[in-house]
């Protein structure tokens, strides 16, 4: 802030350019769920069931990043759920499921069920560890 308390005009410019960005990155968030929605459903959405997800698409985004301070508390999530099904536990799967023909307890395998297990076990105690700070009133200061 500026020494009378108001906020320099740059604020107010790169809050605008947010404000851009988020309106036109929406719909493609939007349409991909949409997209899963009509297939989960079998069938193509009408208009009047389009503009009824679309909104419950946005009102439900809304809540959920009503209550959020800071990008913390995102990075925080995400890291403990798909950042660690993305980046280990999925890869893990899919290569025991390609390595099946082979025998049940090779070195390669007992380490991805270690490694499985340990990544399974830190991302619950992380999601904890998160969940008491929010609960006590500093979750969003990790």
């Amino acid at each position: 802030m500026t020494a009378k308390g108001s906020f320099p005009i740059a604020v107010y410019v790169c809050l605008y350019g947010i404000t851009l960005v988020v309106a036109f990155a929406s719909p493609f968030t939007v349409l991909p769920t949409k997209d899963s929605i009509e297939a989960m459903l079998g069938y193509k959405l009408n208009f009047r069931q389009n503009l009824m997800w679309t909104l419950i698409i946005v009102a439900v985004s809304c809540v959920i990043a009503t209550p959020v301070l800071s990008i913390a508390t995102i990075m925080t999530i995400l890291g403990a759920t798909t950042n660690s099904a993305i980046g280990f536990l999925l890869p893990i799967a899919f290569y025991l499921k390609h390595e099946r023909k082979t025998p049940r307890y090779t070195n390669d395998k007992i380490a991805c069920y270690v490694l499985f297990v340990f990544i399974c076990f830190s991302s619950v105690a992380e999601l904890t560890t998160f969940t008491l700070k929010t609960l006590e009133g500093n979750g969003d200061k990790n």
